[in-house]
This record gives C-alpha cells, structure tokens and sequence, in this order.
C-alpha cells in the first residue's frame, strides 16, 4: 500500500511538471504571435505613411515645381535602395517641346526622373544658362493622369506615377 501511494504521488508530480512546462511553451508561442502581430502592424503603419507621401500629388494641377520635387523624392528614394521593386518611376508627358543649350524633351513623351537626374537636374545644376530647361518646366501646370499610380506587388509600395502637362490659358 505504501509502495502503490508513493507511485501515485510521483506520477501526479510528473503530471504537475509536464502540465507546468506545457504552459510555459504554449505562453512562449503566444507571445511570440503577439510581437509579430505588433511588428506587422508597425510595417503597415510605416507602408501607409511612405504612399501617402506621394499620393498626396494624386491630384489635378499641379505646378512644375511640384513635379520637380516628386521627382527629388523619388531620386534620394531610389538612391537608397538596390534592388529594383523598391524603385519609384516619375513620369511626365508634355504638351510642347522644351529645348536649352543642347536638352530636347518633345512633346507627346514622358519621361521619367532617369532622364530627369542624367539630363535635366545636371544641366540645371551646370551653369545659369542650361537651368532654362528647369525654368520652362517650372513653369509649367500637370495633372496627376487618372490611374497611372502602380504599386509593387511585393512590397505594396508605390512603383510608378505618370502626370501630363496641362495648358492653362
């Protein structure tokens, strides 16, 4: 009889300590979900805030000047990262041709800030006299073109926008 309780009273022990440690691994899980479910949540927050800065220009008329520094945001976006889905394309079609010292843009062809950084912003960086490219574009008026924003599908970050010249009269 002696024999048979102290049996009984190590098996409820073992049961105690395999109950006590089944808790301890299934806590750890828990919390282990929790944090990723913070640190996901923290990514979503971060994705929001970086498309909404350039879905704020999602809107009719628009300066050049605001196209110019869309362009500047997404040249220091673009210097930051390597790898191409995390690489912003600027685009802007024009509605007459725009020729200084040497740099074309025709009408009727956007281009994007590729040709913005390697032509335009150098040029204008260059000499007063070149910067008459950034002066007539400038002086220009876009419209965001309706349903042109592309986002990456791995990221969800934004990818492309296009804008058009508008003549205003």
């Amino acid at each position: 009889m002696e024999n048979a309780s102290k049996a009984l009273i190590m098996a409820a022990e073992i049961l105690i300590g395999v109950i006590i440690i089944t808790i301890i691994v299934l806590s750890y899980g828990n919390m282990r979900e929790v944090s990723k479910e913070e640190i996901s949540a923290e990514q979503v927050q971060q994705l929001a805030a970086f498309n909404r800065e350039y879905e704020s220009y999602m809107k009719k008329l628009l300066r050049g000047v605001d196209i110019i520094s869309l362009m500047n945001k997404a040249l220091d976006n673009n210097a930051q990262y390597e790898e191409s889905y995390n690489k912003i394309t600027i685009e802007f079609i024009l509605l007459d041709r725009i020729e200084a010292n040497g740099i074309i843009i025709n009408a009727g062809t956007g281009y994007n800030q590729d040709f913005y950084n390697e032509k335009i912003k150098v040029y204008a960086n260059s000499s007063t006299v070149n910067s008459n490219v950034f002066i007539q574009l400038k002086s220009k008026y876009f419209d965001y073109k309706e349903g042109s924003i592309e986002y990456h599908n791995e990221t969800g970050k934004v990818k492309k926008m296009v804008f058009k010249e508008r003549r205003i009269q």
